[in-house]
């Protein structure tokens, strides 16, 4: 297992909404340094007793697949080694609910890129979507993932039964029947957001929107197959690409900043390179919660550093797997957030800890959700 993550070059720079995004290139920050890969703790899986699958490596990495596995082993390996089925939350549905209005306006011609087109969209989608939903499930309570109706979801659909999106937004709403209005304001919210910081999104020249990409990358560990979906590919005025994500929420402190955004946008970068043939000369990372832009610059020698440490870390995947399912656990605050917390002894142990702290700094929040999942009393 790779002991740690490298530097990664030239660290980007952060941006208030006030600069404008396609050209607002200051100063890079000082690069931080990396903590360890976690993991040194590490035992075979518990798996579920009604639990009747075969495990299986996913077939790839992917960026957000890639930060989730670093974080904590143990955690990824129940979502994407055994597939245990989650719930989603709130605001993921509003950060996937954006994506899509933002994917829709920025896709159409440059004059018909306005506030007022976005917002018919967001009305559009969430009418549709909610429609679907609750002619499955009118009394509008939460389903379990593995009670869902695969066909009569498929058959409500209609033709947007192949519809990814659609389809994965509607489980969605199942599982969580979630507040629609709350849903519906934040993810407006959202939207404002973008069109505040962006300007003039006319003057944008769009290369691609959700552009799906999927590669193998040879590396000294081994070959890794990769696959991800870029948000938003500009060509900029000197000529170079440029790479975007959107994200919903607010910019992590940098106090508590692990690499994940450098990560993210450095897999980006090296799927671009494949992919069009030339290298993004910038990643930026759009924060809508606090209208804050990231920014890293690339070079070819720093992707070329990324790709052979995303090897390494394959290959750790692979030989964990073979040692049958010895991923390591990174124990800490967030284990009370995790829905597999139940299953992993030191993650238990972990928040119980933690819980005898209270909801305050250093104990479990009154709304985590380990809470439930471990039976402690709540706050």
């Amino acid at each position: 297992m790779p002991e740690q993550i490298r530097p990664l070059s030239q660290p980007s720079a952060t941006l208030r909404a006030s600069d404008l995004i396609d050209t607002a290139m200051s100063s890079p920050a000082q690069p931080r340094t990396t903590s360890e890969l976690p993991g040194s703790t590490a035992s075979k899986l518990t798996l579920p007793e009604d639990f009747d699958g075969t495990p299986r490596v996913p077939s790839g990495l992917s960026p957000s697949s890639l930060n989730a596995y670093l974080a904590c082993p143990t955690r990824w390996a129940y979502d994407k080694v055994v597939g245990l089925p989650t719930v989603t939350s709130l605001p993921a549905m509003v950060g996937t609910h954006v994506h899509r209005v933002l994917e829709g306006v920025m896709g159409r011609e440059p004059a018909r890129r306005t506030l007022d087109a976005a917002l018919a969209i967001h009305q559009d989608e969430l009418v549709r979507c909610e429609g679907f939903a609750r002619g499955l499930a009118p009394n509008w309570e939460p389903v379990l993932p593995d009670e869902v109706d695969a066909v009569a979801l498929s058959a409500a659909l209609g033709g947007y039964a192949d519809d990814g999106h659609t389809h994965r937004f509607v489980f969605d709403l199942l599982t969580l029947a979630p507040d629609m209005s709350e849903l519906a304001r934040r993810a407006e919210t959202g939207v404002r957001a973008y069109f505040t910081m962006s300007k003039d999104p006319s003057a944008v020249e769009v290369v691609a929107t959700e552009a799906s990409i999927s590669s193998t990358w040879t590396t000294p560990s081994g070959e890794v197959p990769v696959r991800g979906v870029i948000d938003r590919v500009d060509r900029h005025p000197d000529g170079s690409l440029i790479c975007w994500d959107y994200k919903s929420g607010a910019s992590p402190d940098p106090r508590f900043d692990d690499g994940a955004y450098r990560r993210q946008v450095l897999f980006y970068a090296a799927m671009s390179l494949d992919h069009y043939g030339e290298l993004p000369s910038i990643g930026g990372l759009l924060y809508l919660g606090d209208q804050t832009v990231k920014l890293h610059r690339f070079s070819l020698d720093e992707v070329a550093s990324f790709r052979a440490y995303v090897g390494t870390v394959w290959a750790d995947i692979q030989e964990r797997y073979g040692d049958g399912l010895d991923y390591g656990r990174a124990v800490g605050p967030l284990c009370s957030w995790c829905p597999h917390v139940a299953l992993c002894a030191e993650g238990t142990a972990e928040v119980r800890r933690r819980a005898a702290n209270g909801t305050g700094r250093g104990g479990v929040r009154a709304d985590a959700p380990a809470r439930e999942l471990l039976g402690l009393p709540a706050a």
